[in-house]
């Protein structure tokens, strides 16, 4: 019976999606409204998180988003995304250790797929976060999980739009919100939010047939040279302790797939000047260089006008002292001094990145690039 039940509701899903969606067929509007509220859990994400999670997390999100329509060639190969920023208020469980949330987040809303009464989407942002409890030896010492009040705050979402009229739609998604501030301030093991959402979206003043559905055209260059160039702070494993850089380069080839898409490998040094402190003064037998990693990458950058997001995978060919994950990744946004396809010339870019080893944070690094 219940194998009966799953395989009608996927037929159902299919058939829902099954025909093509042109937008210019329905009313859009050019900017909409959304309020909606938040109910979860703190999640424990490592055998270090001190505090226990007792009760569930509330929280509530106002948002605006600017609806695409086509005027770019990167808005129409990304099937007219929005663009927009959120207001996310959330008070954790076990509020006498976490505190409450706040975040303002940009994102960008990705449509999955589309249909006429339902729309299934991803959402993803990078923004501020402020969180009012962090760790405090004397008021808060059970709050290992992070120790600062300014953090950056990193979502990601799914959902689906249910669309009750032409100006307004219902929606509910899971939502996946992350703060940290990358160890620049011990302890910072990171807060993992995740929650499940429901609310209801206004569109004012929607009208029909303003979609752009010119031809995608190519890219002028496919293949570049990147180089990069970063640095990182971050604080030593003892809370109030100092503050050291590491110094990040990196180089690697890129070659565009699209009008708003290049894929990219190459290598990834990073020289951690703390660590190069402590193998001189505390460790027998290392040398200074083993301060440092060597790792070959892999990633993905997707362009939204001059603004693009990158994900890469790397791992260790070269470990750093006392590094125990073999892999790593990196997720980030920079801002492009010529958007993608306007010319054949170099270009320069500045960005901001946050390096993982699984679901911990290590840094965050701010730097400055070109493409050859």
């Amino acid at each position: 019976m219940r194998s009966s039940l799953f395989f009608l509701f996927i037929c159902s899903v299919s058939v829902l999606f099954s025909q093509k969606y042109n937008p210019n067929e329905y009313y859009h509007p050019d900017v909409n409204i959304s309020g909606s509220y938040y109910y979860g859990l703190i999640f424990k994400h490592s055998s270090k998180f001190l505090p226990d999670v007792t009760e569930k997390s509330h929280g509530f999100e106002l948002a605006i988003s600017k609806v695409t329509k086509g005027d770019k060639p990167w808005q129409r190969k990304l099937n007219y995304p929005e663009i927009g920023a959120a207001l996310i208020v959330a008070r954790f469980g076990d509020n006498e250790i976490f505190g409450n949330g706040y975040a303002i987040i940009p994102y960008a809303k990705f449509w999955l797929a589309r249909s006429k009464k339902v729309d299934f989407y991803s959402r993803i942002g990078f923004g501020l976060g402020y969180i009012t409890k962090p760790y405090d030896i004397v008021k808060n010492p059970r709050n290992n999980v992070i120790g600062s009040k300014l953090n950056n705050a990193t979502q990601f979402s799914f959902g689906l739009d249910f669309k009750v009229d032409k100006e307004l739609t219902l929606f509910t998604a899971l939502n996946f919100t992350h703060f940290s501030n990358a160890s620049f301030q011990s302890p910072n093991l990171g807060i993992n939010y995740l929650a499940f959402s429901t609310g209801f979206r206004y569109l004012p003043n929607p009208t029909k047939g303003n979609y752009n559905k010119e031809p995608i055209p190519k890219p002028i260059k496919k293949n570049f040279f990147r180089l990069n160039y970063s640095m990182a702070f971050y604080e030593t494993r003892t809370p109030g302790g100092p503050k050291y850089p590491i110094y990040v380069i990196s180089a690697a080839y890129s070659r565009a797939t699209s009008v708003n898409n290049r894929v990219f490998t190459g290598l990834n040094y990073a020289f951690d000047v703390g660590k190069k402190e402590y193998i001189s003064q505390f460790v027998i037998g290392q040398k200074p260089i083993k301060a440092g990693d060597l790792g070959i990458i892999i990633g993905d950058e997707l362009y939204l006008g001059r603004l693009s997001f990158d994900f890469l995978l790397g791992i260790y060919v070269l470990k750093a002292y006392d590094s125990k994950p073999p892999v790593f990744a990196k997720l980030g946004m920079n801002y492009h001094a010529l958007r993608f396809g306007e010319t054949k010339e170099k270009s320069m870019f500045i960005g901001v990145h946050m390096k993982t080893h699984y679901s911990v944070a290590q840094y965050f690094d701010v730097g400055i690039g070109v493409n050859l």
